[in-house]
């Protein structure tokens, strides 16, 4: 008769125990579904430098830094910056885990070309109204990459226009506009 009193109880806190030990996660008080933690982006870095080609086709392009470093670049972003070799650039980005020693590309911005200060924007058509896109346009801007108003162009050659909507670098104007002195495409659409 005592096996029969004891045998309950041990199965009982055995039970007990089991649960105790078990792996699973209640849902929360509130009875909002539990949200999966997102993997943590890597911050971001600022470094500047010339862009410079290698000729390596496993990594293009580098950046030499003012230090005398070269950095190479990778990524999509850091393809588009063989357009502009030999330019004084700020690019974005994090050190690659992948690939050692390589800096992969965000973003960036075309600071310099040829030792001058240039805009890195895109061109596009201004019209009277704002937000209509028909009609005869009034004039021509520089959509400022990094953001900002419109930068308007005065006498940009008809050789520019045809790079509507094209991300460009352009010398010659400032912040307030100007006369575009030269040019250069940095992303053909």
């Amino acid at each position: 008769m005592l096996r029969s009193r004891l045998l309950p109880w041990f199965l009982g806190a055995g039970l007990s125990l089991a649960a105790a030990c078990s792996d699973s996660v209640s849902a929360p008080a509130s009875g909002a579904a539990a949200v999966p933690a997102a993997p943590s982006q890597p911050a971001l870095i600022t470094l500047t430098g010339s862009v410079h080609l290698t000729g390596h086709k496993s990594y293009p392009v580098v950046l030499s830094t003012s230090d005398g470093q070269e950095i190479v670049l990778s990524g999509e972003s850091a393809n588009l910056l063989a357009s502009v070799e030999n330019a004084g650039v700020e690019v974005h980005g994090h050190w690659s885990a992948i690939e050692d020693n390589a800096f992969f590309v965000a973003d960036f911005l075309v600071r310099t070309v040829a030792g001058g200060a240039v805009l890195d924007g895109v061109l596009v058509v201004m019209y009277s109204a704002p937000g209509e896109t028909f009609g005869d346009p009034i004039g021509y801007a520089i959509r400022p990459t990094d953001g900002g108003s419109d930068v308007m162009l005065s006498n940009p050659s008809p050789d520019l226009l045809t790079h509507l909507n094209e991300r460009l670098w352009v010398a010659g104007i400032d912040g307030s506009g100007g006369e575009p002195t030269a040019y250069g495409v940095i992303k053909e659409m």
